[in-house]
């Protein structure tokens, strides 16, 4: 079994262990607290974040992570093309795509409040493009240890649509991912 085949079952072995099956559900999340024999090194942490609120709490948690394990966080955001998600919009006009980016990369930039940034390494990155296709794509090509990311987007649509979002994430990632329910509370990195 090669490394990261023994970091899900070692991340599967500490949820087990913090929370058994019969009360799993709506339980705060303690995994940055765990400290499994032979834990792998994380290196590579990605977290695709949608800005929205439901999203603060995977990113609060991927914080923690990076700090925990000395690993670097990598910020990642998809600008889908609004014609392609509603084309309803295709007759009102829509601002230029270079504003869709320098949001992106301000809200990026923004996203980690400034006092949780110290010793923290971290990198942010847009594109243009499917969310999930870009996630995947990013995660192998940037070989991410982890992915982390909330259980819900923006709003009820969106809140299904991102749900289908990370279900197929983690059935086509190459590597482990953390689904973090909106409500998860952690301690602190140490």
């Amino acid at each position: 079994m090669g490394n990261r085949g023994r970091l899900a079952e070692q991340l599967s072995w500490c949820y087990r262990v913090i929370h058994p099956p019969a009360v799993m559900r709506n339980q705060p999340c303690l995994l940055p607290a765990c400290d499994a024999p032979d834990m792998p090194l994380l290196k590579n942490i990605l977290h695709p974040t949608d800005f929205s609120e439901a999203s603060l709490s995977a990113t609060e948690f991927a914080v923690g992570l990076a700090k925990k394990y000395g690993a670097k966080l990598h910020l990642l955001h998809v600008i889908e093309d609004p014609l392609l998600a509603l084309p309803v919009l295709e007759s009102i006009p829509l601002p230029d795509r270079h504003v869709f980016e320098t949001y992106a990369q301000d809200r990026l930039e923004n996203w980690i409040p400034v006092n949780d940034r110290d010793d923290l390494d971290f990198e942010v990155h847009w594109y243009h493009g499917v969310p999930v296709a870009r996630i995947l794509e990013f995660a192998t090509d940037h070989r991410m240890d982890l992915i982390v990311l909330c259980s819900q987007g923006r709003g009820e649509i969106a809140s299904s649509l991102m749900g289908a979002l990370t279900a197929r994430v983690m059935r086509q990632a190459p590597c482990p991912v953390l689904m973090v329910p909106v409500r998860a509370t952690h301690p602190p990195a140490q």
